[in-house]
């Protein structure tokens, strides 16, 4: 990679980062990250995937619903929708960047 390419890469990577998007994409990601009823649902889901592993058909059944149950809260949770929300928002910028720098070259 020559100089003057790296530096345009390094140009659209700043402008990109600086984005508002992106910097509420990045944060959001974090506030998952940390953020104590996910943490506690994402443990119940893995619970509930745990003991499907090992249990009879009755049991599956209902472990079945439990999980449905629990990533349904997950996937509902105001955090998660946004974050998937601003997770679209930057894919489709990464996808304008990589035709711009294709156009770069």
């Amino acid at each position: 990679m020559t100089e003057e390419l790296q530096n345009l890469l390094d140009m659209y990577i700043d402008k990109f980062l600086d984005q508002e998007v992106v910097k509420k994409y990045l944060a959001l990601e974090k506030e998952l990250d940390t953020n104590e009823e996910i943490i506690s649902l994402k443990n119940q889901l893995k619970e509930v995937k745990n003991k499907m592993l090992h249990c009879s058909q009755e049991e599956y059944q209902e472990l079945s619903k439990q999980y449905q149950k629990v990533k349904t809260e997950i996937e509902n949770h105001p955090l998660v929708n946004n974050y998937n929300l601003l997770q679209e928002e930057v894919a489709q910028m990464i996808k304008h960047l990589e035709k711009t720098l294709k156009q770069e070259k």
